[in-house]
This record gives structure tokens, sequence and C-alpha cells, in this order.
């Protein structure tokens, strides 16, 4: 089976894991996309589309409206393929060109794995999305939340839909119980997607009130349009530092380093920051590190369905109370709790990513006519 698989960034740690996935899944892969950074990974082979930045929509709007124009440079990425997936609303309206101009027997796949506040305000995108995702043959989200909340209430017409949600990729056994020494000082960990403005701020008042009983580690790339100016922000808060981006490799060493996992965001309050359901409560989870989240969002309701992670209403209030007055007996009880997480909810092996493959190759083939009804691959359900 052959699937074109169309990236925003390929240089993003999730493409990279969507593209091991398919090939551990037994996959013929083709890969193209733009990049964020210099250069593309090379080990992806892949066609690169240009470079973008965070931030400048125009920009990507233009170098869009040019690939639609000239779909020739994905001649060979599409051709013969069964599936072309497409990552993103941009990737989707080149996918669906350059299918029209080489594949047209290929079955046209919506990856989404963001809801961008554009998305929920504007209503000719959403005119546009919805005529795309008729041409589709499903819909693949991460977290439940985005059909509930955002793609039921907004399109009449949905394709099958599929839940992927951002496991680990891994081959590895999950670490036993783990061997921190308890605080204080409790240190927070932020790792991934650095981008949340708001979390900044909570987190330098956390560390201020509670007077030297908690730290905080940032590792990963601040974004260029919210967080460029991230260490001088911080600079005047001694007890949180900014410690540099890592590799996928690091994950086990940092985790292991610190108490709890900072798993709120604020970028998109209300929308997408509400629904999602990011790496970082599987990479916790797996590496045994509790998250601290908001109940009310979806990050919490999974937490909450897994009896695990420190849950607040108030952020700074309710951390602050909590970490101040943590033992060590309290620490290990939420450790453990954290610790019995099914593996299976954090992590996915072999099996998974055929099963994923396998469930591609069964999607309906392209049809003249737009789908009439949603029929679902399997029913997503929370957690």
């Amino acid at each position: 089976m052959k699937i074109a698989y169309l990236a925003w960034d390929l240089c993003d740690a999730a493409t990279i894991r969507r593209v091991e996935m398919l090939q551990a899944g037994g996959a013929e892969l083709a890969v193209a996309g733009f990049r964020r950074r210099a250069r593309a990974p090379a080990h992806l082979a892949a066609v690169d589309l240009g470079r973008t930045f965070d931030g400048r929509l125009a920009h990507r709007a233009a170098l869009v409206a040019l690939r639609c124009l000239r779909p020739g440079a994905l001649r060979e990425v599409v051709q013969g393929a069964d599936v072309i997936l497409a990552r993103n609303l941009e990737m989707l309206a080149i996918a669906a060109v350059a299918r029209r101009a080489h594949a047209r027997d290929a079955r046209l796949v919506y990856e989404c794995l963001d809801i961008h506040r554009l998305m929920c305000t504007s209503a000719a995108l959403r005119a546009v999305e919805a005529l795309l995702l008729r041409q589709c043959s499903a819909l693949m989200v991460s977290a439940p939340a985005f059909l509930t909340q955002y793609f039921e209430p907004r399109h009449s017409r949905l394709p099958p839909t599929l839940l992927v949600e951002n496991k680990v990729l891994t081959a590895s056994p999950r670490p036993g119980a783990p061997h921190r020494r308890p605080g204080p000082p409790w240190r927070i960990g932020w790792f991934g997607n650095v981008r949340c403005r708001k979390s900044v701020a909570l987190l330098k008042e956390i560390v201020r009130r509670a007077q030297g009983a908690v730290e905080v580690v940032i590792r990963g790339r601040p974004s260029a349009h919210t967080l460029a100016d991230l260490e001088a922000l911080i600079a005047d808060t001694p007890g949180i530092r900014y410690a540099g981006p890592y590799s996928q490799a690091d994950l086990a060493a940092l985790y292991g380093e610190v108490h709890f996992a900072w798993s709120l965001d604020f970028t998109d309050e209300g929308m997408n920051s509400d629904w999602l359901l990011p790496n970082r409560i599987y990479e916790g989870g797996f590496y045994n590190t509790p998250s601290i989240a908001e109940r009310r969002t979806a990050i919490g309701a999974w937490l909450a369905d897994k009896g695990a992670g420190l849950l607040v209403d108030h952020p700074v209030d309710e951390i602050v109370r909590a970490l101040t007055t943590l033992t060590a007996q309290d620490y290990r009880l939420l450790e453990s709790r954290t610790c019995a997480i099914d593996t299976r909810a954090l992590a996915c092996g072999a099996q998974e990513c055929r099963d994923l493959v396998a469930a591609l190759s069964r999607l309906p083939s392209p049809r003249p006519a737009p789908i009439a009804s949603a029929t679902r691959l399997g029913t997503p359900r929370r957690g």
C-alpha cells in the first residue's frame, strides 16, 4: 500500500512520528511538505515545498496558492498512491489539487491535530474546509473533543472518522517506577511546543509565591511568534530556567529529572487549548511523571478518567497551596496513580501501527458525489 504524506512542517516531531508510524505499519511512503527550519530532516527523503514561518499567515497562504497552481512538484509523490494523507487544512488544499492532477483513484484523508483559532472565527475558511471535507474518504483527529466541539457542530457532512491519539511511539518497554528524590523543591517540567505566553506568566507567579518550594525547567523550541523573548521574560525570576531544545532520545532523562509535567495551555483558550490532548500527557504518563492540568479541559477529563494527575480550577492559588504543603508520601501517591495508567493508553507499538495502515486501506474509494453521512471507523471516546 502506498501512502503519500503531505505535512505542514517536515521538522515537526509529530510529523516525524507519523512517518515512522506509517512505515512501521508496513506502508510504502512518499513524503512532501513545508519546513519551519533551514533544512528538513534528511532521513525523511521528502520533497521540500519551501520554508514557512510561525505567525506569517499571508506568506503561508501565498506558498499554498503557488503549490496549488503548480502541482507538478508532487507528481512523483502522489502518483500510484492508494491514500493521500494531508496534515492541516493548507496541505489538504494542495493534496486535493495534486490528486485531481496526478492520482484520481487515491483516497484523500484529512489529518487534523490542532484547530487554529481562525477556523473558529472565519466562515470563509470553514466553507473551504467543508468543500474539501466532501472530497475526503476520512477525517483523522488526535482528540475526541475536536469532533464533538468543532467538526460536528460546524459541518453537516463529515466523512468517516479515525481517532489516532498523540501517544508515544516506541518499541521499548515502559520504564518501571522511578526513583526521584522527593521535594521540596518540587520541580515542574514544561516540555514540547513552548508557545503559551500565559503559561510563562503563571509559572513565574507560582515560583515567586512558593518561595523556593517550586522550580521550573522549560525545554523545547519557543514559538518565534509568541515567545521569541522567552529568556528575557524569565530572567527576573530565579527558580525558572530555559534549558534549550531536546530530541526524542532525551525524553526519559527529561521526565526523570522533574516531579510534574506542566500540561496547561492557554494559547487558544476556550477553543483548541480546551480540546486538545497534547504529546506531553502521554510522554509524562509513559515516564511515570504526574501531570498538572486544568480540570475543565479535555486534558483534565482525560487524566480524571485515568484517576491521575494534579487537577486544578485556579492554577496559581491551587498549585502554590498544593506544592508548598505536599509531603513525600503525598507525592508517592500521585506518582503511583500515574504509574498505574495502562501503558496501552500512553504508547503505541508495531500492532497499533499496522492497525492504522489497515484502517486506511479499508477506506471507501473516492466518489464523484459528496459523502451523504458519516460512518465512523471506530467511535472516539474520551481516554
